[in-house]
């Protein structure tokens, strides 16, 4: 120590804690007052004082210094970054004349809790969107939540939204996800309540829930026939597909002179209310022309607008009879006659669009002309046997609606079988029989399949299945061994239509006849009586032609 004067220490007259001003969002700083005053208490001026802050964690976190000037302690205010113990040192370092002296004091310093929310402030309630909250310290770290106690609520428009089951609560966040939330305003109160370690925070997030509407039909019935029932239902959705309940619709129905028919007559537009999002509307039309329709909704402060517009060309009704044979045997050709007509009107010179279906297949197509009573007649030739379909059309105008009509009808195959001839019907001698199938109505590639069985009074003796053509002519051998009626059955498959026809012949086998030289020569006996025998068959009337080539003796069936 210096001869002369000594030294007082500086000492540390007052401090202070740091509090927080939530409202306003600033930091209130630490106050101390230091006074430097020698050994008999009277104030150094002029001296210059330095100060050091240390955390109890981090270490120095600031230094600097001041001069002290006059007699008054000198205030120092000091704004500590960190929350948490800190200490303060004061030091004069000293002159030649005075001695060192130092100063300590603790300040404990409340950490801050700022509250962040970060989203949107309006988002639709399709998009797949959140809000995320955390809290943050006074060096905007983040905080872990478990540590604090922090409380959020949230209001919609259907009243407090259930945040237990919405909310995502995580370590240092919460997610709160914003999709399917019904529109309209949110307030999301959140506060962090205030603790020995920190000052709290509340925060107001305002929120709006919007969405997009479609005006969407589902279910129409426009026939655009005059003096009929039109009606249509729509629904206003938003973009979750969710109908929009009890909002004003807007209805407007032009005719076609261009007055408004749906509402009053005094006004162009007419207001109607949603239900469950549904908007029904429906209308007679009593004239010929273009309705236009149109329904709108004007939004509100959560939904968008839309529209919806239709033209319904409104016509006369017509009526296309149709008189068509369910069923012709070819060669027969089906005669169409159709009939026009609208109301006691005959629509003369209309087009009517005419299609042939096979099957699938569409085999001809034609544009009749009616004449000018609105009638049409038209044989259909040179079809083959099959199943058709006739479709008509009639593609209307300006004043009388479209129609179509369809009629179905069938052609037959024409088959036709004989036996041609019977040789050596006789016990123990090789028979011969030749059988004749004639098909007509087919394509002259066409095959199909014959099916043929010979049978005596015991029985089956003989089968045969042969492929056969539209024109087939097929040889049969046997031996008989029994005296009666033996008949020959048949089926030809593969047809079309009718697919299988079946048919049988009868003919007799007898014992051989005895041959006798006689002087005219040799005349056979039957059973030795000397009368030459005679066999009979029978067969079908409807041969036609092929009945001229059998034996003028046999009898038909």
């Amino acid at each position: 120590m210096k001869s002369g004067r000594h030294y007082r220490d500086a000492s540390l007259v007052e401090k202070k804690s740091i509090n927080r001003c939530a409202n306003q969002g600033r930091i209130e700083p630490a106050c101390a007052t230091v006074l430097l005053t020698d050994s008999q208490g009277t104030p150094l001026e002029g001296q210059t004082i330095r100060y050091e802050i240390y955390h109890e964690a981090y270490g120095l976190v600031e230094s600097g210094s001041f001069i002290q000037f006059g007699h008054n302690p000198e205030s120092f205010n000091i704004t500590l970054a960190r929350g948490g113990n800190h200490t303060l040192v004061f030091v004069f370092d000293g002159t030649e004349t005075y001695h060192s002296s130092t100063a300590a004091g603790n300040v404990w310093v409340l950490g801050t809790s700022e509250i962040s929310v970060t989203g949107p402030t309006s988002v639709d309630t399709s998009n797949d969107s959140e809000l995320v909250i955390a809290v943050l310290d006074e060096l905007d770290h983040r905080l872990v939540l478990a540590e604090l106690d922090v409380s959020i609520t949230m209001q919609g428009p259907e009243g407090a939204v259930n945040l237990i089951a919405l909310a995502d609560w995580q370590e240092f966040e919460v997610h709160i996800p914003l999709w399917a939330l019904p529109v309209g305003a949110y307030t999301l109160d959140i506060a962090v309540v205030e603790s020995s370690l920190r000052l709290g925070d509340t925060f107001l997030h305002m929120l709006n829930m919007t969405a997009e509407t479609t005006l969407a039909i589902v279910v129409e019935d426009l026939s655009g026939l005059v003096s009929h029932s039109h009606a249509i239902t729509l629904i206003l959705a938003d973009t979750l597909g969710t109908g929009v309940d009890a909002v004003d619709i807007w209805v407007s129905l032009f005719a076609p002179d261009g007055r408004e028919v749906y509402g009053s007559p005094l006004t162009s537009q007419t207001k109607i209310s949603s239900v469950d999002g549904l908007i029904e509307v429906s209308w007679n039309p009593s004239m010929t022309g273009n309705y236009t329709l149109e329904i709108w909704f004007e939004g509100d402060d959560f939904r968008g607008a839309s529209c919806f517009t239709v033209i319904v060309l409104t016509r006369r009704v017509t009526v296309l009879e149709v008189s068509l044979p369910d069923e012709v045997t070819f060669p027969a050709d089906p005669q169409l006659i159709l009939s026009l007509k609208s109301g006691f009107a005959k629509l003369a010179d209309a087009d009517i669009h005419l299609s042939i279906m096979l099957g699938n297949e569409t085999i001809w197509t034609t544009v009749l002309e009616t004449d000018f009573s609105g009638r049409v007649l038209i044989d259909f030739e040179s079809l083959l046997a099959g199943e058709y379909m006739a479709l008509l059309s009639y593609l209307g105008s300006d004043v009388y609606a479209p129609i179509n009509a369809s009629a179905e009808f069938r052609i037959l195959p024409s088959v036709n079988a004989a036996i041609i001839t019977v040789t050596d019907a006789y016990i123990g001698f090789n028979c011969s029989i030749v059988l004749g199938a004639a098909v007509q109505g087919v394509s002259e590639n066409w095959l199909g399949t014959i099916q043929i069985t010979i049978s005596d009074p015991t029985g089956s003796i003989m089968a045969v299945t042969e492929t056969i053509t539209s024109g087939s002519e097929l040889s049969l051998f046997f031996v008989p061994r029994l005296v009666g009626v033996h008949e020959l059955n048949f089926t030809i498959s593969g047809l079309p239509v009718i697919t299988n026809f079946t048919d049988c012949f009868s003919f007799s086998v007898v014992d051989a006849p005895l041959a006798l030289k006689l002087d005219l020569g040799l005349t056979p006996l039957l059973g030795g009586s000397g009368v030459i025998g005679v066999i009979g068959f029978l067969v079908r009337k409807k041969l036609g032609a092929m009945m001229e080539n059998l034996p003028t003796e046999w009898e038909s069936t």
